[in-house]
């Protein structure tokens, strides 16, 4: 979480290095490496596992519809059709990201 209240600012009187750190679960830090290209079979362990839980939540939304529990039915709907909209866009990224690499940029 970044703080910018303003004592935590500094006023940049010198050149300053930033460093992007990335919080694991187990809430070690660790400088996040730059060079960490997607590579295919990320992506698909990344695609099996989203595709997974948009499956469940179709099952979900189903055994509630089964139910009679339209509305709760429809909130589910709603949040797996936007999982998978962010999905759509993060898979997106990763390939250009990827082409982007291939091509030398």
């Amino acid at each position: 979480m970044l703080d910018l209240s303003p004592r935590n600012r500094v006023p940049l009187t010198q050149p300053t290095t930033v460093e992007v750190m990335s919080i694991e679960a187990s809430g070690v830090c660790r400088p996040l490496e730059g060079d960490n290209a997607p590579t295919l079979p990320a992506i698909e362990k990344m695609l099996t596992k989203r595709l997974e839980i948009a499956r469940t939540g179709l099952h979900e939304a189903q055994q509630m519809l089964h139910d009679g529990n339209e509305e709760d039915a429809r909130i589910v709907l709603e949040k797996v059709d936007e999982d998978l909209h962010l999905l759509r866009r993060r898979v997106r990224r990763e390939f250009e990201q990827v082409g982007s690499m291939a091509c030398g940029v």
